[in-house]
């Protein structure tokens, strides 16, 4: 198949996937989450290499803690929180990612408890990165994949993905410069302003909780996915019709089950 029909493909997939509300009003909930808390990360690099005098090797330790946070946030979700509903997760995510931006806001403004500036990070960013993956990025991926319509599945992820890059890497970095528009943060006020963008990724962090019930309910996602699996019997009754079989005498008996479960 050639990129053109491919691309085609791809793009009536994800709008035959996108006719489902629960599916499109998450992903405009994902995407408005990665969007609209700013990121400063460029800011801080600075501050923590001029400022706080962190090493190459310390700044390259806090990224691999980093990494391993991720794969200690995806065990902790599967073992204590997938039982959650999904929008009570989103709130203590919004909460984490706010107090995180706090930890750091304290951090520009010396305010460290008086533990070194490098163990403070460690210990902050350890912490809130690991309950960030538990609360938010986890949810996501799991309620995506009981959304999904069968055999579309990859197109949709596609799109998560590509609007979670786009969010993330692209405005949320284009909106942390354009808050510094105000703030005049640069490599000579540093000491005196990193504090207040912060400050601001604190308070912004909040915001998607205002969006939090265009989230479904697990109540909602369970009905999905029985209309699913009618939907898939269905399509099997109609290969087996030629067929007088117990198999197809069962399935329909089954499916008149399921059916019954549909209704309001």
């Amino acid at each position: 198949m050639g990129i053109w029909p491919r691309t085609k493909l791809v793009f009536s997939e994800i709008k035959e996937g996108m006719k489902l509300k629960e599916l499109y009003m998450t992903t405009i909930f994902v995407t408005f989450l990665g969007t609209v808390v700013p990121s400063f990360g460029t800011y801080l690099y600075y501050y923590e290499m001029i400022e706080l005098g962190f090493s190459q090797w310390q700044y390259s330790t806090i990224q691999i803690v980093g990494f391993v946070t991720t794969i200690i946030g995806a065990a902790l979700y599967s073992f204590l929180f997938s039982k959650m509903e999904y929008y009570k997760v989103t709130v203590l995510a919004c909460v984490v990612n706010s107090v995180g931006a706090l930890l750091t806001m304290l951090l520009c403004l010396n305010f460290t408890f008086g533990i070194p500036p490098f163990a403070f990070v460690m210990v902050t960013s350890t912490v809130t990165d690991v309950l960030y993956m538990v609360f938010a990025f986890m949810p996501m991926l799991v309620l995506y994949a009981k959304l999904i319509p069968d055999k579309i599945e990859a197109s949709v992820f596609a799109l998560l993905m590509g609007l979670s890059n786009l969010s993330k890497l692209f405005l949320a970095q284009n909106l942390g410069n354009l808050i510094n528009l105000w703030v005049g943060c640069n490599t000579d006020t540093l000491a005196t302003t990193t504090w207040r963008l912060y400050a601001w990724q604190s308070g912004l962090s909040l915001l998607p909780l205002f969006l939090v019930w265009m989230i479904p309910k697990r109540a909602q996602i369970e009905k999905v996915q029985r209309c699913f699996n009618y939907i898939e019997g269905y399509i099997k009754l109609n290969e087996l019709e030629q067929q007088d079989s117990e198999e197809r005498v069962a399935l329909a008996v089954k499916l008149t089950e399921q059916f019954s479960t549909l209704s309001p």
